[in-house]
């Protein structure tokens, strides 16, 4: 297996151990950045075991390549919705609901919630939020 790696993943303090693996195992691996508007990986290679690792851009435009196998597991399915309908109460965090930004959240007295943005990854950064007694939201 041939490694495409992600440089330039920020938000993940933990991205720099996949090179400790890669380089305890002694696999082969490549480091690109990917910028945020890539139409297209700037890669070439004669391998065909080609995986990328990275952000959902890298992945999605992975599938690009389709001579390369597995390429990534981002199949764009990976939505509550999908997943719950197999796993149900085995699926982590299962008692999950879904709204749309628009909608107005009921909250509980001192309740903490833990909001993540769903079908756009990076239209804010998850957090845990509670509501003050004024109403409005700290974090």
């Amino acid at each position: 297996m041939y490694f495409l790696l992600q440089a330039n993943v920020y938000l993940d303090p933990d991205h720099y151990k996949i090179f400790v693996a890669l380089e305890e195992l002694n696999i082969d691996y490549h480091v690109i950045n990917i910028p945020p508007t890539a139409e297209k990986i700037d890669f070439e290679t004669d391998r065909k075991n080609v995986f990328v690792y990275g952000s959902v851009t890298i992945a999605r435009l992975a599938k690009q390549n389709t001579d390369w196998f597995p390429g990534s597991f981002y199949g764009g399915n990976h939505l509550y919705e999908v997943y719950s309908k197999y796993y149900g109460e085995n699926l982590l965090n299962h008692k999950v609901s879904v709204h749309k930004i628009s909608e107005e959240l009921i909250w509980k007295k001192d309740e903490i919630k833990f909001i993540k943005p769903y079908n756009e990854a990076k239209i804010f950064h998850w957090k845990s939020f509670q509501r003050n007694r004024m109403g409005r939201l700290r974090f």
